[in-house]
């Protein structure tokens, strides 16, 4: 089994990115005694077989790289002790823009630590999301220590008029691309679905043209559970917050994800771990019914933090970010029959074929308008 310790380091941040959901930062940084507390926890959590993934999180965690270290440290020596019985790895989610000399050197030093950078697209996108920080971060340096590890790439409404290229820059740059919607902005403009769906139908002539690499996050849904999930009364859910997540805040305390801390929670009260309920598979009767009623159900994502920070209801969805999660699901659809017609899916098991076929038919009926 997998378990992932987040590990907030710090709430401060170089950067002021646009759509950044962290508004009640007060300057707090973990020490090490609290570093260790926490992972005492993990350790006694974890059997022989599991593998303890260790989050380093901010504000930007390497503001806090001599900490850092020392977490390293400390838990190498851990499992030499044999007090840490399973396998284990490092992981931090950087802007990039602190990764030179000593830092790279010593991430080097270690390939047991992988790092994910946030990266918005072309040299435009990544300075109007993200400070104009695009000439601070050495691209080279994470395509080669991280080749198979995709770039995070986050988009706002100032930027999602250049979606495609953004993507496109990264794909020529070597970088698979994990992409998404930015939380917490207002999505209300209908304009704003008729971008997406230009954007979207130049990244699929894009990918139609250059079969041998992998499309982005936002057209990679997996339509086959669409046309396979017959009388479900659940769905799957879409990340580990509140169950295979553990995420403490700077002092230690945990909560389901960092969302729920109170640094990111907005408006609404922090919400510690087990103050809510997170179903392994959750029940439809929990939904927003036109989330019950939606035969695209199951490849909808969800973010349960950003939900609660704007409605307090972890299962309540914004009704804009609905909308345009509906053509993205729709523009999923077109995508896989373009591949079929253009033979591209010959690799695919025949039964996976025939329900994403089926879950492709009925997007495009019910999603059409």
């Amino acid at each position: 089994m997998e378990q992932t310790y987040t590990l907030t380091l710090t709430e401060n941040c170089n950067l002021a990115c646009v759509y950044c959901y962290e508004h009640n930062r007060n300057g707090r940084t973990m020490n090490l005694d609290t570093a260790k507390a926490v992972l005492y926890q993990a350790f006694a959590a974890m059997q022989y077989d599991d593998l303890l993934t260790i989050d380093f999180f901010g504000g930007e965690p390497f503001l806090e790289f001599d900490l850092m270290k020392e977490i390293v440290k400390f838990t190498r020596e851990a499992a030499a002790s044999g007090r840490l019985l399973s396998k284990y790895r490092f992981f931090a989610t950087s802007n990039g823009t602190l990764i030179h000399g000593d830092i790279q050197k010593w991430l080097r030093d270690n390939p047991s630590f992988h790092v994910g950078l946030s990266l918005d697209g072309t040299r435009q996108m990544q300075d109007i999301n993200r400070c104009h920080s695009f000439d601070r971060i050495d691209l080279p340096f994470f395509h080669e220590l991280y080749p198979k590890q995709p770039v995070k790439m986050t988009i706002s409404d100032q930027t999602l008029e250049y979606l495609a290229d953004g993507v496109i820059f990264c794909h020529e740059n070597g970088f698979q691309v994990s992409c998404n919607l930015a939380y917490g902005i207002d999505w209300e403009d209908k304009a704003f679905i008729c971008l997406l769906e230009k954007q979207m139908d130049k990244l699929i002539d894009y990918y139609i043209q250059n079969p041998a690499i992998p499309p982005c996050s936002l057209l990679s849904r997996k339509l086959a559970v669409v046309g396979a999930k017959g009388s479900r009364n659940t769905i799957q859910r879409w990340c580990g917050a509140g169950t295979a997540m553990h995420t403490f805040d700077c002092d230690g305390t945990q909560y389901p994800c960092q969302f729920f801390m109170p640094v990111s929670c907005g408006k609404q009260q922090p919400v510690k771990q087990g103050e809510l309920h997170f179903y392994e598979n959750i029940p439809i009767e929990v939904l927003d019914e036109k989330c019950q009623n939606c035969v695209a159900n199951e490849v909808c994502p969800t973010c349960y933090g950003s939900n609660y920070v704007e409605s307090g209801n972890i299962y309540h969805k914004n009704d804009a970010q609905c909308t345009l999660e509906k053509k993205i699901i729709y523009e999923n659809a077109c995508f896989f029959v373009k591949r079929w017609d253009a033979g591209m899916l010959a690799h695919l098991p025949e039964n996976e074929l025939r329900a994403s076929l089926l879950g492709a038919k009925l997007i495009l009926e019910q999603f059409a308008s």
